[in-house]
């Protein structure tokens, strides 16, 4: 099926492919997809880096002007290239099954997605834990990514994301 998150209003449709793709014909902006276990997979460049992303629609953190980004321990390596480390501009704390997490916050130069682009994203690097610990792992965004966007259209059979038009 095809869903439409719609941020302003408060609201979730669903629709069949056939429906979703005759009200999407040349809308909004299109985000290529690729399906990782059932999961969505984003193409983004972090900083001039080329780096793929999960989108987690169940994640979220609080309304912030900013846009989040949950990476690996090898993607901020590879975001952060030769510079050396610096200390993190925050941390964020939680904790569930596993204990507790302390997940230091970097501030970003540039996200790109698409026909998408944010200045100065904060990236959380994850520790190497749980799902984190895999050698394969990629990072995530979750629906803060899109607020700002208004609504996003997941469609999972057209394996993209349909966004409004930029005006």
């Amino acid at each position: 099926l095809v869903v439409t998150l719609d941020f302003a209003r408060g609201r979730i449709a669903i629709a069949s492919p056939s429906q979703a793709s005759a009200r999407a014909g040349g809308c909004g902006r299109v985000v290529p997809t690729t399906d990782d276990n059932g999961i969505l997979r984003l193409e983004a460049v972090i900083d001039g880096e080329a780096l793929p992303l999960r989108y987690d629609s169940g994640a979220g953190l609080f309304e912030d002007p900013h846009v989040w980004i949950n990476l690996s321990q090898g993607q901020w390596a590879q975001v952060r290239g030769e510079r050396p480390e610096t200390a993190p501009i925050a941390t964020l704390g939680g904790s569930g099954t596993g204990g507790q997490v302390s997940l230091p916050v970097h501030a970003g130069g540039r996200l790109e997605i698409g026909p998408l682009a944010w200045d100065e994203p904060r990236l959380i690097v994850q520790p190497a834990q749980g799902y984190f610990a895999r050698p394969e792992a990629v990072g995530f965004v979750g629906n803060a990514l899109f607020w700002s966007q208004g609504m996003v259209t997941i469609d999972y059979p057209g394996h993209r994301l349909i966004l409004p038009p930029a005006d």
